[in-house]
């Protein structure tokens, strides 16, 4: 007989993700152009750090709610082609929003 309490897995829960980027190079716009997607759901096409941030060297935060994650959050970066750079990420944020009952 077996005694172990068998652990259920989590309820997805939903997040608010942030996403931080900042481009570190003097890249011009549409040097590094890339997709994003959060949990195989696209989020972001056609993403240019410095388009966004107003120049490089400078941050920028792109925030989306409502991201239910089960275990694990997944990312996935697709680069534009015909770009020089690759994709870039340098921060990620998880606010776990509340359950309304």
């Amino acid at each position: 007989k077996n005694n172990k309490a068998s652990a259920r897995p989590a309820p997805p829960v939903p997040y608010t993700v942030r996403l931080h980027f900042a481009e570190p190079e003097e890249l011009k716009p549409g040097q590094r152009v890339f997709g994003v997607s959060l949990q195989d759901k696209s989020v972001l096409e056609k993403f240019d750090i410095v388009s966004a941030a107003g120049g490089s060297q400078r941050g920028v935060v792109k925030e989306f709610k409502g991201v239910v994650i089960q275990s694990d959050l997944k990312i996935t970066f697709t680069r534009a082609p015909g770009t020089q750079a690759g994709p870039l990420l340098c921060g990620v944020e998880l606010i776990a929003e509340q359950l309304r009952k």
